[in-house]
């Protein structure tokens, strides 16, 4: 209890030279917002004195003034940010948050999270407070609000983001946003940033099947080779490849890297074990081409690649291997792409590197096509130093050159992002290669291109509201945010003194905080007119955070 007592002595001159004691006695009780709501604060005043004869001494009380404290909603949340990383994909990431009631009264916290992803976002109680998530936590449901919390306590919650599936997530950053509103004032929210960074392993198994000829003839040997390279930030492990030849072939032969082969039985299997970041496994397989099929006889492998990250096990199968058994004359055309989605800003460059292959049996040329679904200007080039990399070297396309039957060239497609409106977009990208000779004979691959777009808006509002008289002091407040995708940087509010007002001086404040006209932040210049030109550097304006600036003026 901090007890608050103010003396006042004053002599009073003579005649009367009476010595007259003024008391002002107050309590509060000291608390993290404030004296608590309801407290009721009391002051009465006293004046003792003696007459200048001394006859007479005596003591007499002022009224009594009371008068009670509101209540004031407000809430921090820690850590205010933090960083965390997935053991795998597929996988839950944990983090703990402590909720405190920082205001002067009973309160409850709504609470909410999103993902800048669009990742499952969750929100657990700690019931026992020991920052481990418990099965009986999880079984008691996700929260959207705290319990009534007494000014000062806390709560501890467990925000939970879950990492999705994708083998071409890793190194994906994910900002999940919690936010506590206060029940007893909605208009008072606290924040807090949880930043997720996906790890995964990436095999590159959707297009590690290759052959060596397209058109085999019956009674020759193909050799299918599959290529896992580990472009991702953690380990494959117990690695196996299984291949369930078609009836169409005989096993002649495998071999692998690393590992054993096994043809015992049929799915045969390579056992390769783990593959760790940047390494890369090679198994082959042999296959005699039954002289029983006929010439034209379409001929296809698949295999399926078993493998764990973490605790998670996955099986995926590569792409699928086509064949054609020689002897007839055959017009024919594959696309691929080598990745299939790109996550890109505004003005941006987008650049897709594609496959065509020659699938028939003839030379052909192939014409080249492209459409874009938010109208992106994609632009067709040839890798003409065959490096695998957009350079200057490489020339703008819209068909192939003369391709041998099995023949195949590199292709590139490029865009520069144009800015898009709202929170950003998704483009389609279509790659469309034909056969000159037959065409009939298409392919198509298609690429998804996602757009993040800030989305920035301010307000302005004047206190007091309504009609004032000259003089009156007002205050300007100019709210902004960005409920975008991504940040936006050198974000500055610039304001006008209006006519016939005063600007104040150094009565700016950003996001709370006063700052002196002229400081490192802040300029205040003289527009020629007699009025001020405020003009307030924010700095970075992150995606999905907001702020305000505040200025006064005085009615002339």
């Amino acid at each position: 209890m901090i007890k608050l007592i103010k003396y006042l002595n004053v002599i009073i001159g003579s005649p009367v030279n009476a010595i007259v004691l003024l008391m002002l006695a107050v309590s509060v009780e000291a608390f993290s917002a404030g004296t608590p709501a309801g407290t009721v604060i009391q002051s009465r005043s006293r004046a003792v004195y003696t007459t200048a004869s001394g006859a007479v001494s005596d003591t007499v009380y002022s009224n009594t003034v009371s008068f009670t404290v509101s209540q004031i909603g407000s809430f921090n949340i820690s850590p205010a940010s933090s960083q965390n990383q997935s053991v795998s994909d597929s996988a839950w990431v944990l983090y703990p948050l402590t909720i405190t009631n920082s205001g002067n009264g009973m309160d409850k916290g709504f609470l909410s999270a999103q993902s800048s992803r669009g990742w499952t976002v969750q929100i657990f109680g700690d019931g026992n407070g020991d920052g481990i998530l418990q099965p009986v936590e999880v079984s008691a449901g996700a929260l959207n609000e705290t319990p009534s919390l007494t000014a000062d306590s806390d709560f501890k919650i467990f925000l939970r983001v879950f990492v999705p599936r994708g083998d071409g997530l890793d190194g994906t950053k994910d900002t999940s946003l919690v936010t506590v509103t206060s029940v007893f004032d909605n208009t008072k929210t606290i924040n807090s940033n949880q930043v997720t960074t996906a790890q995964t392993a990436n095999l590159g198994i959707a297009s590690s099947l290759t052959s060596n000829t397209p058109v085999p003839e019956a009674g020759t040997n193909v050799i299918f080779t599959v290529t896992l390279h580990n472009t991702g930030s953690t380990n494959a492990s117990g690695v196996v490849i299984s291949d369930l030849i078609p009836d169409q072939f005989t096993i002649v032969s495998g071999s692998t890297s690393q590992g054993s082969f096994s043809s015992a039985a049929n799915p045969v299997q390579w056992n390769i074990g783990t593959i760790s970041p940047g390494s890369t496994v090679t198994a082959t397989i042999t296959l005699l081409v039954n002289s029983s099929n006929p010439i034209g006889t379409v001929l296809t492998n698949q295999m399926t690649v078993l493998y764990s990250v973490g605790a998670n096990s996955y099986a995926q199968s590569t792409n699928t291997a086509q064949l054609i058994v020689g002897g007839i004359s055959t017009r024919n055309v594959a696309i691929s792409a080598m990745w299939t989605s790109l996550t890109k800003e505004a003005l941006d460059t987008a650049v897709y590197r594609f496959n065509v292959g020659n699938t028939g049996t003839l030379k052909d040329i192939f014409t080249l096509n492209e459409t874009s679904s938010l109208g992106f200007n994609w632009i067709l080039f040839r890798d003409v130093n065959n490096n695998l990399t957009l350079d200057g070297a490489d020339i703008q396309i819209t068909a192939t050159d003369s391709l041998a039957a099995g023949d195949s060239v590199r292709i590139f497609a490029r865009a520069f992002v144009p800015r898009v409106s709202g929170a950003g977009g998704i483009d389609t990208l279509k790659v469309i290669a034909g056969s000159i000779g037959d065409v009939s004979k298409k392919d198509t691959a298609k690429v998804i291109t996602s757009i993040l777009a800030p989305v920035v808006a301010i307000s302005k509002s004047v206190f007091p509201v309504g009609n004032q008289p000259p003089g009156t002091e007002m205050t300007y407040t100019i709210s902004y945010s960005n409920s975008g995708s991504v940040g936006v940087s050198n974000f500055s509010i610039v304001d006008r003194s209006p006519s016939p007002t005063v600007y104040v001086a150094n009565s700016i404040k950003l996001n709370g905080t006063a700052l002196l006209d002229n400081s490192s932040a802040v300029s205040v210049t003289d527009d020629g007119t007699g009025n001020k030109i405020i003009a307030v550097s924010v700095g970075t304006l992150n995606a999905q955070s907001s702020g305000s600036v505040e200025f006064k003026v005085k009615i002339k």
